[in-house]
């Protein structure tokens, strides 16, 4: 032992010493642990595809992501309320009323001209230098190029990121006739035999279809679309609109 010690090697350590050394280890851990779950929700989120649903025999459309998220509403012209459901379970959305129509003698006044409304141009005067560098931008051809480029580019992508997984389709036409021509050209040209597409003679004209959106593939897609914009270019312009202001 050296002299300079003085502790007594019969000393024990209190338990208050123990939960002090203890806290930043269990601290580390608890944040591990949560930063894990983070991880995991997250690619949970990207990974699992929003799934859009399309029925008019029910007159309505779904949106289900992650299993317990759904998002159901009715189809244009057709009467009810959107509906949200968390793992099977109705949570209530508040929708905004109509207002009520103008009585007739509001409605046959004039119509009060609007006042001018200078808010809307103090982000112009706020900002000349982000306008000026937006204009510079659009007339350099590099950053032209490369935006037109890329945008082809993220559009592509963002028809990939999407699949048609299931569609079915039920045709009925007025005259029978010419729901049994419409039979016989399906059976002809080989859709006879597929259930996808039959000749209702007596029900009503209906669509099915179902959509995968994947939200990795989105993302990726906007990712190699900011990673490939020419920055050296915008920076050149970026420098020259603040000598400019200066």
């Amino acid at each position: 032992m050296a002299a300079g010690d003085q502790r007594d090697p019969n000393h024990l350590i209190a338990p208050a010493e123990v939960q002090s050394s203890l806290l930043p280890v269990t601290v580390l851990l608890v944040l591990a642990v949560l930063f894990a779950t983070a991880v995991l929700l997250a690619a949970a989120a990207l990974l699992s595809p929003v799934v859009l649903i399309l029925d008019s025999a029910c007159r309505e459309i779904r949106v289900c992501w992650l299993l317990a998220l759904e998002y159901r509403r009715p189809l244009p012209g057709i009467r009810g309320e959107p509906r949200l459901l968390v793992a099977g379970k109705p949570i209530h959305l508040r929708m905004r009323k109509p207002k009520p129509p103008a009585p007739a003698a509001a409605a046959s006044r004039p119509p009060l001209e609007p006042p001018l409304d200078f808010a809307r141009d103090e982000p112009r005067r706020k900002h000349p230098r982000l306008n000026r560098f937006f204009m510079r931008c659009l007339r350099n051809s590099t950053i032209r190029r490369a935006l037109a480029r890329q945008s082809v580019r993220l559009v592509k992508a963002t028809l990939r990121s999407a699949a048609l997984t299931r569609w079915r389709a039920s045709v009925s036409l007025p005259d029978p006739a010419a729901s049994g021509m419409l039979a016989g050209g399906l059976a002809a040209a080989g859709w006879g035999g597929q259930a996808r597409v039959r000749v209702n003679f007596q029900g009503e004209n209906s669509l099915f279809f179902e959509i995968r959106l994947y939200p990795h593939r989105l993302v990726k897609a906007a990712l190699l679309f900011l990673a490939r914009l020419p920055y050296r270019v915008m920076f050149r312009e970026w420098r020259a609109c603040s000598e400019r202001a200066a």
